[in-house]
């Protein structure tokens, strides 16, 4: 078959669709990427453009922007119409409404979504939370044919407001982890580690860290604040910030601010802020907790890093997050913008850290491995493949 992926930012492409596009090519697909990359930073991916016919630079906006989107539609009209996919699977929000919407006018025979966490959530204002609920739900009907969740309660949600039939939607549990291999805490002994630490300045602290985007929604201002009170009482430990501001982000100067609480409180020595890293196992291999106070998540990817490395979780109780952490056994969960509770949580977490490890480590594998949720979906490419040759 002919399948798209399509997504708004290549990030997405790199970081999460590579084990399904390559199991999909080992099976005879013709892969297409249609994604915002202007910088053609997917065609100095080998990996990628090994496995795929085409990667198509296309501008498709993060947020809403009505000219933006008419144009983004417009043009993806007549990219399917030159490449007739048998199906188109999409991904983020704004680009998974246009998208949906031109591969139906444009007659393609099968629509797959997967929703990386639905945009409406718990957190949200009333009104805002019912346009998004009534947008999703009316894309839903008329124009997806199948709806992947990353979580089992926008499943639930899902089949509860009937966007689908119940057989229709389907929980891959998160997009995977390279449990085996990559995330595999066995890949570094002491020495190894020993190595790492020393490049960082680190001796026999407690480390903690933080992987994303730096924007207000992860609850970075939260960590560090909580992470400043908690010098105040633990002298050592260190802080590992790793991620940096996107260009398409709203939020532009968080780091300015972050680093103004860090002169405050005078820690410099104690938060090093990483930028953004290739080498995010090694970098959790030295990890002791990893902490993640966003807002809003679908099924966060980095806490199941961390986990698979054997590195217990505090995070936010909210959709997604709540399905990873079990409390007491693999971390913690806090309140949003609760700068005390996680000052709390991230005391606690100093003392009894190293009864969770084994843990850690054995539901990711268990619950989450990469191969899992990839043959998961790879039956449902397939069967649209059947019902085309029926």
């Amino acid at each position: 078959m002919k399948i798209v992926e399509l997504t708004a930012v290549q990030s997405t492409v790199s970081a999460f669709l590579i084990p399904l596009m390559e199991k999909l090519h080992e099976e005879g697909n013709e892969l297409y990427v249609i994604t915002s990359d202007p910088e053609g930073k997917l065609a100095e991916n080998t990996q990628i453009s090994r496995i795929c016919e085409k990667i198509i630079n296309l501008d498709i906006p993060r947020s809403v922007s009505p000219v933006r989107m008419l144009k983004a539609y417009r043009k993806l009209k007549t990219i399917f119409k030159e490449i007739k996919p048998d199906i188109v699977h999409t991904h983020t929000p704004a680009a998974s409404v246009i998208s949906r919407i031109a591969a139906k006018k444009s007659g393609i025979r099968k629509i797959f979504y997967t929703a990386h966490g639905f945009y409406f959530h718990e957190n949200m204002g009333t009104l805002k939370y019912k346009l998004f609920f009534g947008i999703e739900k009316f894309l839903a009907k008329k124009y997806t044919d199948l709806i992947f969740t990353v979580n089992e309660e926008d499943r639930k949600t899902a089949i509860d407001n009937g966007f689908l039939p119940a057989e229709k939607i389907i929980n891959t549990n998160s997009v995977g982890i390279d449990t085996k291999w990559k995330f595999n805490p066995e890949r570094f002994d002491n020495t190894a580690k020993a190595k790492i630490k020393k490049s960082l300045g680190i001796g026999d602290e407690f480390v903690f860290t933080f992987t994303g985007r730096l924007v207000r929604e992860k609850g970075v201002f939260e960590l560090v604040e909580a992470y400043a009170k908690l010098c105040a009482d633990m002298k050592n430990t260190k802080l590992l910030i790793i991620g940096e501001t996107l260009k398409t982000d709203r939020d532009k100067n968080v780091r300015e601010l972050l680093e103004k609480i860090v002169s405050e409180n005078e820690i410099h020595d104690r938060v090093l802020f990483l930028g953004q890293r290739e080498d995010i196992p090694e970098l959790l291999s030295i990890t002791d907790a990893f902490v993640l106070p966003s807002y809003r998540e679908g099924m966060p990817v980095a806490p199941l890093e961390a986990m698979s490395m054997g590195v217990p979780v505090i995070g936010t109780d909210i959709r997604g997050m709540r399905e990873e952490i079990i409390e007491g056994k693999n971390g913690y969960l806090i309140p949003l913008y609760d700068t005390i509770s996680l000052y709390n949580m991230m005391t606690k977490i100093v003392l009894e850290h190293s009864k969770m490890i084994e843990f850690s480590r054995e539901n990711t594998s268990k619950n989450f491995d990469m191969n899992n949720i990839v043959n998961k979906q790879i039956k449902f490419f397939q069967r649209a493949e059947y019902e085309k040759n029926m």
